[in-house]
């Protein structure tokens, strides 16, 4: 909304809970595919609509994009530049604004149309994969190692961070959304999803599945057969009511289903009072009730979370029954995203939403050695022993 009081303008703007881009890039380093891939399939749906109500943002750019907290979404802020297209002449001058840096070629010149929005959008990925940003020098003159002026091209691929690998149809659409020309751009929203294919990872051997495939985070998973997954029976050998988990998990609140997990599998071993499951009690959980709780997880995430996902990806990365070894736990870590950038995240950074990598939930179950006690951090130890159990 905006308004006029006492000869001054104000504009009114939703709160947004979370963090910009940039103070998440500062934080966690440089995009993997991944991350960008979400970025991409979460804000094209949003410029679509903006797009076919005559609405270009034309300030596109890591500042102006937070992930909200409450369900890690990518939301677009700042529509306080943005112009309304006057429907019989969408190229009238005076659409210019923008950042230095982030807008495109006509922008500049004053003729912002939908395509300069995807333009923006193109130069923000491929900041936040490289870490690279427009800078001032001290006489106030903008400097961009990431572009080349003199030959008109970005230089994003000679800039990724060591180690960084983008696939060949990400890179083309990439390279395409930042094309310096209009005629040489995408120009739609709708034209870059129709093109963007989510990686694909086969993870066989699934509880009582042969076959599962689980896509890329950044789209819900699909069965491979088609017919819907089984129901699953709540047995329990110690008399636990699993009910309430199943409703969590039917509704998607993952967040209430990781912590209602805990809660369950506490009390099925009586350790509610000591908060923490050992290693003696991993060892001892009831089959049934472990194999309730994983088919529950894989049934209503679509064979994306469960005990039984994380375990295939614990072994395919080399890990043995039972055995700590640091190296293959930091890749565990990396893989279903409980380690970003060589760092552990808190509990409280964890995704709680259907486009969490594969494996990622559950995440809250505590477990403690020795009398240790794990709770809030990941990473510290314990569930390797979990993922030995052959029941899973």
């Amino acid at each position: 909304s905006y308004f006029e009081e006492d000869g001054r303008l104000y504009l009114v703007q939703e709160f947004i809970d979370g963090n910009n881009l940039k103070d998440e890039l500062e934080k966690y380093g440089a995009y993997s595919e991944t991350k960008t891939r979400e970025l991409l399939l979460d804000l094209l749906p949003v410029l679509n609509f903006v797009h076919e109500r005559n609405v270009i943002h034309r300030d596109i750019k890591p500042e102006n994009v937070i992930r909200r907290n409450r369900d890690r979404k990518f939301v677009l802020i700042d529509f306080g530049v943005s112009k309304q297209v006057v429907a019989e002449a969408p190229t009238k001058a005076g659409t210019k604004l923008g950042t230095p840096g982030y807008a495109a070629l006509e922008q500049r010149h004053g003729r912002a149309v939908p395509a300069s929005d995807l333009y923006s959008l193109g130069v923000t990925c491929i900041r936040l994969l490289t870490s690279v940003m427009p800078y001032l020098d001290i006489y106030g003159d903008i400097h961009d190692d990431l572009y080349d002026p003199l030959e008109g091209r970005w230089l994003w691929r000679e800039a990724l961070p060591k180690g960084t690998k983008i696939s060949q149809d990400l890179s083309q659409i990439l390279d395409k959304l930042i094309q310096e020309y209009v005629k040489d751009r995408y120009k739609s929203a709708t034209e870059v999803l129709e093109v963007i294919k989510p990686p694909i990872v086969v993870v066989p051997g699934l509880v009582n599945l042969q076959q599962a495939t689980v896509l890329s985070p950044s789209l819900p998973t699909q069965p491979v057969t088609g017919t819907p997954p089984v129901a699953v029976n709540l047995e329990s050998e110690k008399g636990i009511d699993y009910s309430h988990l199943e409703r969590l998990l039917a509704a998607k609140n993952w967040r209430g289903a990781d912590e209602e997990t805990s809660v369950k599998m506490l009390e099925a071993m009586e350790q509610v009072s000591t908060g923490y499951l050992s290693e003696e009690d991993i060892r001892k959980f009831p089959v049934k009730d472990l194999e309730t709780i994983d088919q529950l997880w894989v049934r209503y995430s679509h064979r994306r979370f469960g005990f039984s996902v994380q375990k295939n990806l614990w072994v395919k990365l080399g890990g043995k029954p039972g055995v700590y070894d640091a190296t293959v736990w930091e890749k565990f870590g990396d893989r279903v995203g409980w380690r970003v950038n060589g760092e552990w995240v808190y509990y409280t950074e964890l995704n709680f939403t259907s486009k969490a990598m594969p494996g990622h939930l559950p995440g809250g179950t505590v477990f403690g050695w020795e009398g240790g006690v794990l709770c809030g951090v990941l990473g510290l130890g314990g569930i390797w022993f979990l993922l030995s159990r052959r029941d899973l």
